[in-house]
């Protein structure tokens, strides 16, 4: 099944409260037209943002006193997508557990390091909940690579729906 069968688990994680986990997606907004040394200087940039953005929120853990990142032990049953933050082409992604930072301190980190990196593009910004790591239980309850890839595709028109009805 692709992730366009599974909007109905995604619009039912973001009602739901005992949803674990909290995503971040940062997508280049038309990577595809940008020349060959554009393309490759925001590739570094988004080396740049998993970087700097985990060091940050090392940081506010320490600050904090709880964990606010996904436990990468968490992941070792999603095979590829076993690594967070991530690079997957033009978009970087970031999970934290839910209801560890609000929305906006992860958006006020991301903005700060736009503007420290002085970046001259867009970004598709979206975030949402998801419930399992585990791809045997994707079938009743949001799995990981199925979340990511929905927020991905937010701004396309073949996820318009899913978007309009998040809003």
């Amino acid at each position: 099944m692709s992730s366009f069968e599974y909007q109905d688990l995604f619009l039912k994680a973001q009602y739901n409260k005992n949803a674990k986990y909290h995503m971040f997606c940062f997508d280049i907004v038309s990577s595809s037209k940008m020349s060959k040394e554009n393309r490759i200087s925001a590739q570094y940039d988004l080396i740049f943002f998993m970087s700097e953005f985990k060091k940050q929120i090392n940081n506010l853990e320490e600050n904090y006193n709880r964990r606010i990142l996904i436990d990468e032990k968490e992941l070792s049953s999603c095979y590829d997508l076993n690594t967070d933050p991530c690079i997957i082409g033009d978009t970087f992604v970031i999970t934290v557990y839910n209801g560890s930072i609000s929305r906006e301190e992860m958006l006020s980190i991301f903005y700060n390091l736009v503007n420290s990196r002085k970046i001259d593009y867009s970004f598709h910004i979206s975030d949402g909940l998801y419930e399992t790591n585990n791809y045997r239980d994707g079938g009743s309850k949001l799995y990981r690579g199925y979340c990511m890839q929905i927020l991905s595709q937010l701004h396309k028109d073949n996820y318009s729906s899913i978007a309009k009805r998040m809003k």
